[in-house]
């Protein structure tokens, strides 16, 4: 399939399939691994190690090498994260039952847009994520579209290079004489008028906009439903080719371009082999018995870094964490990212990992 076929405005690569499957849950993995120790336990000789996917237990750190501030998604709100104190403290106060998600500074800094989602009343209401913006100090908060119909979502905003429109993935779950069909996502642009939205690259989800207005970053999904491509082209989506092709990466997802547009931070599974970085980490005296595995998680994500013509793949990070997303700092010499065992920072070379904190933010951040 050639580059014409594939995008441009309006166009369809195939049909999403239905939702991506569901990861082990933490249970199934524990109770797993206690039938291990068990059956180990029964045996002659020593416990063998458990061959189970957890995160490389980091310690976390006492102090920032970089100062400024992070947006970060927890518990439905947001708060902001100090890197001088590294200590968050609660920004929003939405009501009980809502939940705000993937926040993104403008371009100017004076806004946030972040979807919004609010617990239905009725049971056999789908509901479904408004698209919405705050001033970055957390006050006026305003809508920008609503959902149009139960089952749709507003999902993973980011704003234009000029800050007059935000663009997101519309995830809408199709229905057909009441039989669930599936789901299909869209990369679509929203004016901040709230008319309506107009589709920039079907079957597309997580946009990302180069700051200087030239690119457009999207990811694409397997048979599936698995991200699984990385494509980058002209900011009216067309002319896109998947960067990544034939690098081996299993999953992506979360591009973010650097403030000079030169790079894309992005998590991945798989990829190219790598040296192995140089993180600071605690000694592993403990065996197969080390606290980490009792954090056992999903599939083992890093972090990467990709020139926009799919040049220079780095990988960064040698953590291990639960679909991480990553965010550059004003001057791109660092991203923090956030996972499900908790917050990081790493430098733009891959040379310094640290764990900031282990509170986690896996519905996303920003750094102010």
């Amino acid at each position: 399939m050639n580059d014409q076929q594939h995008l441009g405005t309006g166009s369809r690569p195939p049909a999403v399939p239905d939702l991506p499957p569901r990861r082990p849950s933490r249970r199934r993995i524990c109770l797993s691994l206690v039938g291990a120790l068990v059956a180990a336990g029964c045996s002659a000789g020593p416990p063998p190690a458990p061959t189970i996917i957890a995160p490389i237990n980091l310690p976390t750190a006492t102090a920032s090498p970089v100062q400024g501030k992070l947006l970060i998604a927890q518990n439905g709100n947001f708060s902001v994260f100090d890197l001088a104190t590294l200590h968050a403290t609660a920004l929003t106060h939405f009501p009980s039952g809502s939940f705000a998600a993937s926040p993104a500074l403008s371009p100017d800094g004076k806004q946030v847009a972040y979807t919004f989602y609010v617990l239905p009343k009725d049971q056999n209401d789908l509901g479904g994520s408004d698209l919405m913006v705050m001033d970055a100090d957390g006050g006026n908060a305003r809508l920008v579209r609503a959902h149009p119909r139960p089952g749709t979502s507003f999902e993973e905003p980011c704003w234009s290079a000029d800050g007059k429109s935000i663009l997101a993935t519309r995830r809408t779950t199709v229905y057909a004489n009441g039989k669930y069909q599936g789901v299909q996502i869209d990369v679509v642009r929203v004016s901040l008028d709230g008319s309506a939205p107009v589709t920039v690259v079907a079957n597309a989800q997580s946009p990302a906009v180069s700051p200087d207005g030239k690119f457009l970053a999207y990811l694409t999904v397997d048979q599936q439903g698995s991200p699984t491509k990385l494509w980058v082209g002209r900011a009216d989506g067309t002319g896109a080719r998947d960067i990544l092709a034939g690098q081996k990466y299993t999953y992506v997802r979360a591009p973010h371009f650097a403030h000079d547009s030169g790079r894309i931070a992005f998590g991945a599974f798989g990829g190219p082999p790598a040296a192995p970085a140089k993180a600071s980490r605690e000694p592993d005296d403990q065996g197969p018995f080390r606290p980490a595995i009792a954090e056992a998680h999903g599939i083992p994500w890093e972090i990467w870094t990709v020139q926009p013509d799919g040049a220079g793949p780095r990988r960064l990070t040698h953590v291990q964490e639960d679909s991480p997303i990553p965010v550059w700092s004003p001057d791109d010499a660092w991203i923090a990212f956030a996972g499900e065992i908790g917050l990081y920072l790493v430098d733009q070379q891959g040379q310094r990992t640290l764990r900031l904190s282990t509170s986690t933010s896996g519905g996303g951040l920003a750094w102010l």
